[in-house]
C-alpha cells in the first residue's frame, strides 16, 4: 500500500515542476508553502499556495484509497 507522505511526493509532480523534496514533512507551513509557490508548474502560478496544497493532497488521497483497493 502507498503511504500518504509517497503518495503526497508523488501527487506534487503533478502541480509541481518540481516535486516535494523528501524532507517536505520536517518543513513549517511557512517553508511548505514558499516551496509551493516558488516551484509551481505554470497552469498554477498564481494559486494560493495552501489551495494548491489541497489539491496535492487530495491527489494523494485518492492514490491511498486505489493503492488500498488494489490490495483488497
Amino acid at each position: 500500500m502507498m503511504t500518504r507522505n509517497n503518495a503526497l511526493l508523488r501527487a506534487s509532480q503533478f502541480y509541481l515542476c518540481e516535486g516535494l523534496p523528501l524532507n517536505f514533512h520536517e518543513f513549517t507551513d511557512v517553508q511548505l508553502y514558499d516551496f509551493i509557490e516558488t516551484y509551481a508548474w505554470e497552469p498554477f502560478k498564481g494559486y494560493d499556495p495552501e489551495d494548491l496544497f489541497t489539491l496535492i493532497t487530495a491527489l494523494a488521497e485518492e492514490f491511498v484509497s486505489i493503492s488500498r483497493s488494489i490490495k483488497a
